[in-house]
C-alpha cells in the first residue's frame, strides 16, 4: 500500500508541475505582448514619424499591435528557456512582476543605445540591423538579468556553523 500512495504522491506532483510550466508560459506570452505593444507605441510616439497604416485606425494602434505580435512570439520562446533555472525557484508572481520591469528597462535602454548609434554611425545600412539587434537584445538581456534578482539567493553553509 506504501508503494501506491508514493506513486499517486509523485504523480501528483509531476501534474503540478506541468501546470505551473502552462501558468508559467501563458504569463509569458501575455507578459512579452504587453511589453511590446506598451514599448512600440512609446517609441512610435517618441519618433513622431509615423504613417497611417492600412486597417488600422491609428498608427500607433498599428505599432501597438505589431510590438505585442513579436512580444508574444519573444516570450513564447524564451520562457521555457527561463523557466528552469530562474522562474520555478522565484514563484510566478515575483517572476512575472521582475520580468516585467527588467524588460521594460531593457526596452528603454535600447532606445538610447540604438539613437546612439544613429548619431555616431550616420544612418547606415548595418544599423538598422543593428538597431533590431539592439532593441531585441537589451529587454531579453534584461529580463533574464532581473529574473536572476528576483530569484531566491540560497545562504552558503560554512562546516561550523549551520545557515540562518
Amino acid at each position: 500500500m506504501l508503494h501506491m500512495t508514493q506513486r499517486t504522491e509523485s504523480t501528483n506532483t509531476a501534474a503540478r508541475e506541468a501546470l505551473r510550466f502552462g501558468v508559467a508560459w501563458l504569463l509569458g506570452i501575455i507578459g512579452g505582448a504587453l511589453c511590446g505593444a506598451a514599448l512600440n507605441a512609446v517609441f512610435d510616439l517618441l519618433c513622431r514619424d509615423v504613417r497611417p497604416v492600412d486597417g488600422f485606425s491609428s498608427p500607433y494602434l498599428a505599432a501597438a499591435s505589431f510590438g505585442a505580435f513579436i512580444g508574444a512570439i519573444l516570450g513564447a520562446i524564451i520562457t521555457p528557456i527561463a523557466y528552469p533555472w530562474l522562474i520555478r525557484s522565484t514563484g510566478l508572481q515575483k517572476a512575472f512582476w521582475a520580468a516585467m520591469i527588467g524588460t521594460m528597462l531593457g526596452g528603454f535602454l535600447s532606445v538610447f543605445f540604438s539613437a546612439a548609434a544613429l548619431v555616431l554611425f550616420g544612418g547606415s545600412s548595418d544599423l538598422v540591423l543593428g538597431s533590431l539587434v539592439t532593441s531585441t537584445l537589451f529587454p531579453i538581456c534584461f529580463f533574464f538579468v532581473a529574473l536572476g534578482w528576483a530569484a531566491p539567493r540560497t545562504p552558503k553553509v560554512t562546516a561550523n556553523k549551520p545557515a540562518v
